[in-house]
């Protein structure tokens, strides 16, 4: 049977299923490219985080700060101890042979001579030599004087109207210008002259002195005088004018104190609070409140001011009284 159509070409067919291998092949091989492909990709990607790992550290992790590195250990040399010091020798004294001694001979001491020649000295409680090898005290001076505190020889001398050459000379005294308190000498003449129990001496008001005017108004103030040499002084303030003069009734001091054996003394300004001019003198007495036979001193006179008020004070102790509110009906 014959049939009018279109015969299958052989080799057209062969060309089909070669451009089929061929296609099928590029297919493989561009899988395989994409493989390969993808694996290098994976690869530079965990690369890249190792790198990235290694480059930036973890916060968490703390960063290792290269250190220095160290020189090789170089050994040092061993000491070598040095002589040990020894203590210093100790020297002994040699000890001393006594040597056969001769007989000793007088040998001549030379003499030191210590003795003051001081015009006005006076020594007490010092044994003073009151004779002289080859003197004799004068026999015909019958009289006898016990040397006072303060007293010197020239003193005495103008009290027997004689010299204090002649006393000494009579007294056999080596230095007519050192005696003793207690010591007893012999004086010229028929009898004793008179003299008072105390010595009266000059006075001197030497502070406050006349005419000060800068004593404050509180504090203290010290009363310093000479004059005669009694046991006891009497010292008195007055209230006084502008010339000094006490004027208070009859006299009568405003302070009145009793010094013993001293002729100084302080007192407190509060004893004579008021501003004003004030007047003071000293009187002597003997140790039975007698008078001496000295005049009194001279007046003299400071000016002083008043002294502050009192500062007040308050009592924290106390309890404040509180204030009483009327309270109304």
């Amino acid at each position: 049977m014959t049939f009018y159509g279109r015969q299958a070409n052989p080799d057209r067919r062969d060309g089909r299923a070669v451009s089929t291998r061929r296609s099928a092949r590029q297919a493989f091989a561009g899988l395989a490219l994409l493989l390969l492909m993808m694996a290098l990709a994976a690869c530079n990607l965990q690369r890249s985080s190792e790198v990235a790992l290694q480059v930036s550290p973890s916060p968490t992790m703390p960063t290792n700060t290269p250190t220095e590195t160290e020189p090789p250990y170089t050994p040092l040399a061993s000491f070598t101890p040095s002589r040990t010091l020894r203590p210093a020798p100790t020297f002994e004294p040699p000890t001393l042979t006594r040597q056969p001694t001769q007989p000793p001979s007088a040998t001549p001491t030379p003499t030191i001579n210590v003795e003051l020649n001081i015009p006005g000295l006076i020594v007490a409680d010092t044994e003073v030599p009151t004779g002289t090898a080859g003197c004799t005290v004068r026999e015909d001076w019958k009289l006898e004087y016990t040397v006072r505190f303060q007293e010197t020889l020239s003193s005495i001398a103008d009290q027997y109207n004689t010299y204090a050459s002649d006393l000494a000379a009579g007294n056999c005294l080596s230095n007519p210008d050192v005696i003793r308190e207690g010591q007893v000498i012999r004086v010229p003449g028929e009898a004793h002259p008179f003299r008072p129990a105390i010595e009266c001496r000059p006075w001197e008001l030497l502070i406050p002195a006349n005419g000060t005017i800068t004593i404050p108004g509180e504090g203290q103030l010290t009363f310093n005088w000479r004059g005669p040499l009694a046991p006891r002084n009497v010292l008195r303030i007055y209230r006084a004018n502008a010339q000094g003069v006490p004027q208070t009734a009859e006299n009568q001091p405003l302070v009145e104190i009793m010094v013993e054996q001293r002729q100084e003394h302080t007192i407190n300004l509060s004893q004579i609070p008021e501003a004003g001019t004030y007047a003071w003198r000293v009187f002597p007495l003997t140790w039975d409140y007698q008078p001496t036979g000295c005049e009194a001193s001279y007046t003299a006179q400071f000016s002083k001011a008043a002294a502050p008020p009192p500062t007040p004070t308050l009592d924290l102790g106390r309890p404040t009284p509180e204030a009483t509110v009327p309270v109304g009906p």
